[in-house]
């Protein structure tokens, strides 16, 4: 792996932990959308693994894409490739964990919607914010129906507002607040997943998501057209980035 991720076998090899060590911010680029495509190619032939638990170097987990890489002609390929990430590890029948600290934005927010079990820090803050940019969702406006019902996806994506734990926690998107969440995470580990058949666990994943899998990859395909035939081809979204990226107010 590359210096902006990094990835470590724990307890005996039973868990595999993929380190977004890009701070400040963790930002996703295209580079590290590869990377992180790489470090879970073939990972389900590792049969020993009971967990994937995803971390974040430094205050927050992850602001999101790279907004600066958010141009007309790069877009094409970054959303596709961002998109196979995002199906891949939703994909995967290995029981995933996200351990959040401070912000989780975005590109952030869809990895961890895409997880079995989130532990977050009494700070941390999650939200949808690109529609502030004039943009859209693209993965979350698919996954965040199917993690939290259409009317809290729907307010999350249309508004970009920012929760906390409290309301996280309500409505289902973490599973625990503390101020240690690695520790909780491992201790989680320890005493509900690596007790536990790894063959098992892999078939009650693959049954719990196999209903919405189908439906997923039809409604990125879905998407994918109607991000770049349709929000790409109006002024709009490149205002929204060029005014994120030049400190100012954008001109809807």
């Amino acid at each position: 792996m590359r210096g902006k991720l990094t990835q470590e076998l724990c307890h005996g090899g039973r868990m595999l932990r993929i380190h977004l060590n890009a701070p400040p911010g963790n930002l996703l680029d295209e580079m590290m959308v590869l990377d992180l495509l790489e470090s879970l190619e073939g990972i389900e032939s590792q049969s020993h693994l009971r967990a994937i638990l995803l971390t974040g170097e430094g205050e927050d987990f992850c602001f999101g894409v790279d907004v600066s890489q958010h141009s007309a002609e790069r877009v094409p390929r970054l959303l596709e490739r961002y998109l196979s990430l995002v199906f891949r590890l939703f994909c995967i029948d290995i029981p995933t964990m996200a351990v959040v600290h401070g912000d989780c934005f975005g590109a952030g927010l869809d990895l961890v919607s895409c997880c079995s079990y989130v532990f977050a820090a009494p700070m941390a803050r999650f939200g949808q914010s690109e529609i502030k940019l004039g943009l859209f969702p693209a993965a979350g406006s698919a996954l965040l129906p199917w993690r939290l019902g259409g009317a809290r996806a729907l307010d999350l994506c249309v508004s970009g507002r920012t929760i906390g734990t409290d309301e996280a926690l309500h409505m289902g998107l973490i599973h625990d607040v503390t101020a240690d969440p690695d520790k909780a995470a491992q201790d989680f580990f320890r005493q509900t997943l690596a007790p536990r058949s790894p063959r098992s666990l892999r078939l009650a994943e693959r049954a719990v998501r196999a209903g919405f899998t189908p439906t997923l990859k039809r409604r990125f395909e879905e998407i994918q057209t109607l991000y770049l035939a349709e929000l790409m081809s109006g002024p709009d979204s490149l205002e929204g980035v060029e005014a994120f990226l030049k400190k100012r107010s954008p001109r809807m």
